[in-house]
């Protein structure tokens, strides 16, 4: 009797447990929300695409120009266009697990436009980045621009992650794009060392870009990290 009773509370045990697993919705394993294309696969395949075709009908051209057209120059040229893109393809697995807002998507590709055009676009015999607007190359207002939105985008990051905005992580944020922006001129200083006729600049250039990455920074402190154009 005492079996018979043993053996009715263990199948109704599991009766219950089996109907809880099929009345339980059932969660997305991380592998298939990771499959889902969103919107930062966009961004990084129009991007990654866009710098391929910079590659083959601009950055190639404008790299033999300075550095020749010897085997280990064209060498070279392919070594850092393969880290470039090893390096896209990184930030793209990494980004991608988080929603990041349409707005900041456009703003990031509005300053990767401003850059790519400072160096295609050419007028009255040079570059736009040679141009001098209001008493300043436009390169600067690249820099100040791009310094502000790397501010914002390391700002919503953060937010996506759960992390408290507030005037001390954003004077972090501030020190981070000037340390990003230190590390750009870094590799400018090793291409002036490396590349014949490289047309980096010289230091005076270096500490005008610093100081509009600063400008740009002290720009998104003033606004609090946020946008006079944009309520969220």
């Amino acid at each position: 009797m005492l079996e018979s009773e043993g053996k009715m509370q263990v199948s109704e045990t599991f009766s219950t447990k089996a109907s809880m697993a099929v009345c339980e919705p059932r969660r997305p394993c991380a592998f298939s929300t990771a499959r889902r294309t969103n919107g930062m696969d966009v961004f990084f395949i129009l991007n990654g695409g866009l710098f391929l075709l910079m590659c083959g009908f601009a950055y190639f051209d404008r790299w033999t120009q300075y550095a020749g057209r010897s085997p280990v120059a064209v060498m070279e040229f392919f070594f850092y266009a393969t880290v470039l893109m090893t390096v896209i393809g990184g930030l793209w697995l990494w980004l991608r697990r988080y929603a990041v807002p349409g707005w900041l998507l456009l703003l990031i590709e509005l300053g990767i436009v401003a850059h790519f055009a400072g160096g295609l676009v050419h007028f009255g015999g040079a570059r736009l980045y040679d141009h001098i607007y209001f008493g300043l190359r436009y390169d600067k207002y690249v820099h100040f621009a791009n310094a502000w939105i790397g501010a914002l985008t390391v700002q919503e990051i953060c937010r996506l992650k759960g992390q408290p905005i507030n005037a001390f992580t954003r004077i972090l944020f501030f020190f981070g794009v000037l340390g990003l922006g230190g590390l750009v001129e870094v590799c400018e200083f090793i291409a002036m060392l490396t590349i014949p006729r490289n047309g980096v600049g010289g230091y005076a250039d270096t500490m005008g870009d610093l100081i509009a990455n600063a400008c740009g920074g002290a720009a998104f402190l003033a606004c609090r990290g946020r946008l006079p154009f944009l309520t969220r």
